[in-house]
């Protein structure tokens, strides 16, 4: 059995704060990358630039929709912040036959729903008599209580989720496939928790980082514990920074200031790779699921494609952030882009980023500079060598899986390497470099040439030579 304490009320949750988790659930420690290093050579400053769209402007006012526990009836609140009641929230996999908001439109309808023992129901059920246990007449439930077949609506709730999970009372993650039967060991419980299916969906992460107060209940509706005593096994999973799992339940607009600020600390690379190893149901939700945990908005358009919703997200995280870990991607099989289809500086997918866990942004350095967009790339600040001059001095070997025979590969195009203000392993030599091509043709146009970042070591030299500013762009593909 997982032996994790889970109090009856939440206010026990709250205080049970000297429990611990056994030994054998404790994190395994994490692996560090090699690097090799690189001598002073030549390098420039570099600066590229991003179009600017025009800024989304979210809706000032969101309604929201609580579900009474007692008598299912729906109520409409202007938002948490103002009109709302203390309510609970549920976290959960949709499965087959969900109770939707127009099944809850009559009284007639909700007669069927128990009549023909709709499965889902049955959820619904349970969840509010849960909130009733822990003191909570209200609770919202996202398959019922938003109006999906109104576009502007859904595209209003998304773009409020992360703020309702982070004002909720308590949240109530319902683990439908695992069961908390006590007949194995706790190591291997920890595990078939842990490859739940709620684990793996795109959604259920702002689900998991955003409440103050957590609990897990089992297929039975069993509480399996609170997301506090469970933060170094969930942490070893997912890769989520364990303070963000531990930290206790204060008041629910203090819960949610002090989680946008220890957020935004957190770089843009951490983040992606906490969404790179999930799905969604439909393709455009990998990026929309992330909306919160970047504190940004953007409009829902479902039917552009992942790749499209992607892009035009990491454009908004750029308009609102300095943060140049963004282009620590990797495609795969760590491939040549020249000549592909996305030639790109901004990765076309989320899991692009499943190997950026070491890489961290080095603070107070220039970082990107978004005060003047161009129609022509991404405006940002970095140092860039000519590889040829590198070659010369041997330098390239520092580099691990660097392109063999680059004259041949990429043409005899001049290619360069763009050191960028972020390190691996909070190491300040250690930095993260990306390969770039000169385009022939279009004058101060760089691509993005090699579908990986490298990790090089750099000497103290290297970082005092005099800089020397001047603006090149660098194009992304749609």
């Amino acid at each position: 059995m997982l032996q994790v304490e889970c109090c009856a009320t939440l206010l026990s949750v709250s205080q049970a704060s000297n429990h611990t988790v056994p030994r054998r659930l404790r994190n395994p420690q994490s692996r560090r990358k090699p690097a090799g290093r690189l001598t002073a050579i030549h390098h420039q400053e570099l600066h590229l630039h991003l179009f600017e769209s025009e800024v989304y402007c979210p809706p000032t006012k969101s309604e929201m929709r609580l579900l009474h526990t007692t008598n299912f009836t729906l109520h409409s609140f202007v938002s948490p912040q103002h009109d709302a009641p203390h309510y609970a929230i549920l976290s959960h996999t949709w499965e087959v036959d969900e109770v939707l908001f127009e099944d809850m439109a009559t009284p007639e309808r909700m007669v069927a729903l128990a009549t023909e023992k709709k499965k889902a129901w049955t959820k619904v059920q349970r969840s509010c008599a849960m909130a009733r246990a822990l003191s909570f007449d209200h609770i919202w439930i996202d398959t019922l209580c938003i109006d999906k077949s109104s576009s502007s609506e859904l595209s209003e709730a998304i773009n409020s989720m992360f703020e309702w999970y982070a004002l909720s009372g308590v949240c109530l993650a319902y683990i439908s496939d695992y069961k908390d039967d006590g007949l194995k060991s706790g190591a291997s419980d920890a595990t078939n928790f842990l490859n739940s299916r709620w684990f793996t969906r795109g959604w259920t992460l702002q689900e998991l980082i955003a409440p103050a107060n957590l609990v897990f209940y089992d297929m039975e509706w069993f509480p399996i514990g609170d997301r506090r005593f469970l933060a170094n096994v969930i942490s070893s999973k997912t890769s989520i920074y364990r303070k963000f799992l531990a930290r206790r339940g204060p008041s629910q607009a203090e819960n949610l200031q002090n989680l946008r600020r220890d957020l935004t600390a957190v770089c843009v690379a951490a983040k992606m790779k906490w969404v790179s190893v999930r799905q969604t149901g439909r393709p455009e939700d990998t990026a929309y699921c992330m909306l919160g945990l970047f504190n940004v908005n953007m409009p829902l358009l479902y039917g552009e494609g992942a790749e499209k919703a992607f892009v035009r997200l990491q454009e908004e995280i750029i308009k609102h952030s300095f943060d140049q870990t963004i282009l620590t991607w990797q495609s795969p099989g760590r491939k040549a882009l020249l000549g592909g289809r996305w030639d790109g500086i901004l990765s076309p997918s989320a899991d692009n980023f499943a190997e950026s866990h070491s890489v961290q942004l080095l603070r107070g350095q220039p970082r990107f500079d978004n005060g003047g967009a161009r129609p022509d790339g991404l405006f940002f600040e970095a140092v860039i060598c000519p590889v040829e001059a590198l070659s010369r001095e041997n330098a390239l070997s520092c580099l691990a899986d660097f392109p063999d025979n680059i004259a041949t590969e990429y043409g005899g195009i001049s290619t360069y390497l763009a050191i960028l203000h972020c390190c691996a392993d909070g190491n300040y030599t250690k930095r993260i470099a990306l390969l770039l091509y000169k385009d022939k043709t279009l004058p101060n146009c760089y691509y993005r040439a090699h579908g990986s970042f490298f990790v090089v070591e750099i000497g103290d030299e290297f970082l005092q030579i005099g800089k020397t500013s001047f603006s090149l762009a660098i194009r992304h593909g749609r």
